[in-house]
């Protein structure tokens, strides 16, 4: 893939975030096509969900290393639909609205798709720290009232962020920093066969070795 492709991809998806953690629900509740936002976000992972469901091509991007993630979503997904079909005389939107979260685990894909094509530039990382710096000014009354206008004209509804909403955007910045500033580390060897899929390390500074940790497996 073109290389200006990826970027604009990984911007693209990154602004994407940012809005969605600025102004939550007022941002997804706009209308497009006479679909809010947030309803076409639930409608394209219902479609992920199934071409996961019956595809899942290519496999890098679908199964997370060393994790079983990828049958469970599956059995979840089964489930869901098996319902959903012996109940097809009462099918409406509501039943895919209701199960919303069921279809947006698919996003984590999405997610492995850009982590791939990002290589982590100074843009994405200012963006990560400057994130909750500025949903913080943004939701201390500090909120343009420009902005406060254009949700109020063209989404459903405006609202402030919900306390909850601040804390995930915190925890979502603070992971990406921890993340990129993790793989500045040592080189190291997996703890195990379960380890984490980003794999966590011990430093060589540690003087691991796979001798000692099978001996304390054993033990």
């Amino acid at each position: 893939m073109d290389k200006y492709l990826n970027k604009s991809l990984v911007y693209t998806s990154f602004i994407f975030l940012i809005l969605v953690g600025i102004f939550t629900r007022s941002f997804l509740g706009i209308s497009i096509f006479g679909f809010r936002l947030g309803e076409l976000i639930v409608g394209g992972a219902f479609i992920l969900s199934v071409y996961f469901l019956f595809i899942s091509k290519p496999k890098k991007y679908f199964e997370i290393e060393n994790s079983n993630f990828h049958l469970t979503h599956k059995l979840i997904i089964i489930y869901v639909v098996l319902r959903i079909l012996l109940n097809y005389e009462n099918i409406n939107l509501y039943n895919f609205k209701s199960s919303s979260f069921i279809w947006t685990v698919a996003i984590i894909y999405i997610g492995i798709f850009i982590s791939e094509l990002s290589n982590n530039d100074l843009f994405l990382k200012l963006s990560m720290i400057f994130f909750p710096i500025i949903v913080y000014v943004f939701q201390t009354g500090n909120y343009p009232n420009i902005f406060i206008s254009f949700f109020q004209q063209y989404s459903d509804k405006f609202q402030f962020m919900k306390a909850s909403d601040m804390v995930i955007v915190v925890i979502i910045s603070s992971i990406y920093i921890s993340e990129y500033k993790r793989f500045q580390s040592a080189p190291g060897t997996r703890l195990s066969s379960r380890a984490f899929w980003l794999d966590r390390r011990y430093p060589i500074t540690n003087l691991w070795r796979e001798s000692n940790h099978r001996t304390s497996k054993s033990a």
